[in-house]
């Protein structure tokens, strides 16, 4: 315990304890950023949502989303509440049952501009399906 105290520069416990917590959430941050790049998707994001940091669930969903990933990316984006950025993903892969109930928490005009184009989209294709 001496060491662990002289390392991190205090002679109080608990201050030695928090820090050694600190370091502790920021190796699982980067456990976590570091699964998903690696491929194992599931657990990654799991640590992530585990770790109940918004932060961490936005730097995953910009790793995920640069895999392409981008359902995965919706949803991490959201869970680091980060809505502009998951209701921008749902309506570009035309998940509008997702996207609409964020929509109600989006502020920006483009993005509302965009969602009613792209249901317009379908809502024409959909017709001329039937046709």
């Amino acid at each position: 315990m001496n060491d662990m105290m002289k390392t991190y520069g205090t002679t109080d416990h608990k201050e030695a304890m928090n820090a050694l917590s600190v370091k502790l959430k920021q190796c699982r941050a980067g456990l976590a950023r570091m699964t998903i790049r690696q491929g194992d998707l599931r657990r990654g994001i799991t640590m992530a949502n585990e770790s109940g940091d918004d932060a961490l669930c936005r730097e995953c969903g910009s790793v995920l989303e640069s895999m392409k990933q981008y359902s995965d990316a919706a949803r991490m984006y959201e869970k680091g509440g980060a809505m502009e950025k998951a209701a921008g993903i749902y309506i570009q892969t035309k998940d509008f049952d997702a996207a609409t109930p964020l929509m109600s928490k989006i502020t920006t005009a483009k993005l509302h501009s965009q969602y009613a184009k792209a249901k317009e989209a379908v809502s024409v294709t959909i017709q001329k399906l039937r046709i």
